[in-house]
């Protein structure tokens, strides 16, 4: 009779402790990161013509705007009749060089999504980039677009952030 007391107080003890221990440490929350590119298809999908249409699009996707992601389109030239080329940066100043997606929208219709591939001195210097974080800075891509459009470039970083870059109108 002890000994059942005894077994029976011992495995409420252990059960008592183990869902205390539960309740007391609550549910973890995953984190905030993600792959860029997997934020990038939950924009593609969006007709973006403007800022207020990605601002819009961003927030039902869960995106929000970034403090820390930094890029700059470096040119955007024509190649033919048809296409153009657009050069230039994205950069997450507190990233550990993962690289980060670059969406390029024309007449509201996405035309490129890339990621960032390619050190870049000049801004590694610039930005203080920590160790690692220079590796994937750089982008490129051809897309077409005529005379006068405008398009839209948005970089997307791993933590659900995202930035509107400043683009001209297609040559």
């Amino acid at each position: 009779m002890r000994r059942s007391v005894f077994v029976g107080a011992s495995v409420a003890l252990f059960l008592g402790g183990f869902f205390g221990t539960l309740w007391l440490t609550g549910k973890a929350t995953p984190p905030a990161t993600t792959d860029p590119l997997a934020a990038a298809q939950q924009l593609a999908g969006r007709n973006i013509s403007n800022r207020s249409d990605l601002i819009e699009a961003a927030s039902a996707a869960g995106l929000h705007a970034s403090t820390q992601l930094k890029g700059h389109v470096d040119s955007l030239t024509r190649v033919n009749d048809r296409e153009v080329t657009v050069a230039g940066w994205l950069a997450d100043a507190e990233g550990d060089g993962t690289p980060l997606a670059v969406l390029v929208f024309v007449s509201g219709k996405k035309v490129v999504a890339i990621q960032t591939q390619g050190e870049r001195p000049d801004v590694t210097k610039v930005l203080g980039l920590a160790f690692g974080a220079e590796k994937n800075v750089s982008f490129a891509a051809s897309f077409a677009c005529r005379t006068g459009e405008a398009p839209i470039i948005v970089g997307i970083g791993s933590e659900r952030q995202y930035l509107l870059m400043a683009s001209p109108q297609c040559p």
